[in-house]
């Protein structure tokens, strides 16, 4: 939220000093190094997390996450299929896993992640714009343009759905 700054880096590993268990500030953390480029300390990060706790699914998010990043698109499916089994309803590692379907070129599947996301938070901004990716790529580019036009019509004060529907536009 600090623009990935030095101090946003210092104030995250003071919370995790201040608190171990909290796993979203590890992997806001991770996120930011991976962020810039500094994937080994992104995957140290999330390793010292799986150690304060090995079962949680946000620390295999977060290598999913991380290894999306890293363009590693089979990873980051492997670790987003590992937190799904943890938590099945979990919005964020299905939008993972369905960016990580796209970047495979597998929209069938990037659409069945995408979809069960929707259904549980059809208020997601970034669900919705990965469900009408991975719709243009299964039926066509003018099905997700008519989708993001759809819900640029509906929702006119959201800026992520024109900025996405001119990305679409643009390829």
């Amino acid at each position: 939220k600090l623009s990935f700054s030095t101090e946003a880096i210092e104030w995250l590993q003071r919370s995790i000093k201040a608190d171990p268990k909290l796993i979203e500030a590890y992997v806001t953390l991770a996120d930011y190094q991976a962020q810039r480029y500094n994937f080994m300390a992104a995957a140290r990060v999330l390793e010292s997390a799986k150690r304060v706790n090995p079962k949680s699914h946000e620390v295999f998010r977060g290598f999913a996450l991380v290894e999306l990043k890293r363009n590693n698109a089979k990873g980051a499916l492997a670790f987003g299929k590992t937190a799904q089994q943890l938590y099945e309803n979990d919005v964020e590692t299905l939008i993972l896993l369905a960016q990580a379907s796209l970047a495979l070129n597998d929209p069938k599947m990037a659409y069945n992640y995408a979809s069960k996301a929707v259904e549980i938070d059809v208020n997601h901004r970034k669900a919705q714009i990965v469900f009408a990716q991975s719709l243009a790529g299964l039926q066509g580019v003018d099905v997700g343009v008519d989708y993001f036009l759809r819900l640029v019509n509906n929702y006119p004060l959201v800026s992520e759905y024109r900025l996405a529907l001119g990305r679409m536009l643009l390829m």
